[in-house]
């Protein structure tokens, strides 16, 4: 009886040590190696002999301003993307494993330079083929889908207002500023062109006919306020435009620099370059009394900088192209 206990004993020791061997395997070899964050075109990049990378790091965004931090300290950071928690960064290879192994890092992408080519095997497309497509006729008729109600969003270059949109763009986001609301712009003119296919409206003129009176109005206010056609009476007014903006917003004018530009027969714009200092509060007096001037101005491009840890000295550099008639240019 003795020896049948002990030898049921020491099979349910050997069945308890294999158990526990058994339930022990997965959490010995379940973590395995840990798993890159960065796609094959980071990884390849040191095959290639590059010894620094411009990647998208992606991270989570409790953690937005911390990797933020340490990305400086590695690289350069080109870009804060706050809307999807990413950054563009320069940064050397060897740097990255601190990243791989940050909890808050979700993933680290090239930045890859994107070119347009032209593929020539492409047969191309009949203008019809939409309308074929949804069963209509090669042409309009009546009783068409008029496409009424239908929104549509567009990510692309931007688009311009005009005419044929009618002013039927609803709202327009800025997503290389952080997907900021703005006025509707397009440098490049291939997302007016898409959204022209889209949504331009065919109206022969027609709108165009209907505004006539407020272009000719607002045509005549512009003539009434361009700059005079002589161009040493032109600078004076801008220097004292200036001089009155500065005096009114409590900001200091460090340097206006003039240049004329031929732009065509009809016309041709003075250019200034002005450099202003003072604290956030009075610029923006300064830059929203320049943009209410009535003078026929144009303000090109803005920059803010600034002098100091805190932002209580800031630089501003603006870019303003003043407009000039000529139809009734006067000698010099």
């Amino acid at each position: 009886m003795t020896l049948m206990t002990s030898h049921f004993s020491r099979r349910i020791v050997s069945w308890a040590l294999a158990l526990a061997i058994v339930l022990a395997a997965p959490s010995a070899f379940a973590g395995g190696p840990p798993k890159s964050k960065r796609d094959l075109q980071v990884r390849e990049a040191a095959t290639h002999g590059a010894s620094t990378v411009q990647v998208i790091v992606r991270v989570k965004p409790r953690a937005h301003g911390r990797i933020k931090n340490l990305l400086n300290k590695a690289g350069v950071v080109k870009a804060d993307h706050t809307l999807i928690s990413a950054f563009t960064v320069e940064i050397p290879l060897e740097k990255l494993d601190d990243f791989d192994n940050d909890d808050d890092v979700l993933s680290m992408s090239i930045d890859a330079t994107l070119t347009g080519t032209l593929n020539p095997g492409v047969v191309p497309v009949q203008g019809t083929l939409l309308r074929s497509t949804l069963g209509l006729a090669s042409t309009p008729q009546r009783g068409d889908v008029s496409g009424a109600g239908v929104g549509v969003a567009i990510v692309d270059s931007g688009i311009l207002q005009q005419l044929d949109f009618d002013r039927r763009i609803t709202a327009f986001y800025d997503f290389t500023k952080g997907g900021v609301a703005c006025a509707p712009y397009d440098d490049y003119g291939h997302g007016t062109h898409v959204a022209g296919v889209i949504a331009a409206q065919v109206n022969n003129g027609r709108l165009l006919i209907q505004r006539e009176a407020s272009l000719r109005s607002r045509w005549d206010q512009m003539r009434t306020n361009t700059l005079p056609n002589n161009t040493s009476l032109a600078e004076q007014q801008m220097l004292k435009a200036f001089d009155n903006w500065s005096r009114g917003s409590g900001a200091d004018v460090n340097s206006i620099m003039p240049q004329w530009k031929n732009d065509s027969d009809d016309y041709m714009t003075l250019n200034c370059r002005v450099e202003a200092s003072g604290d956030l509060g009075t610029l923006s007096r300064f830059i929203y009394d320049v943009e209410k001037d009535p003078m026929a101005l144009k303000l090109e491009s803005v920059e803010l900088s600034t002098r100091d840890n805190n932002g209580q000295q800031l630089t501003l550099n603006l870019q303003i192209s003043g407009l000039v008639l000529l139809s009734q240019r006067q000698p010099q």
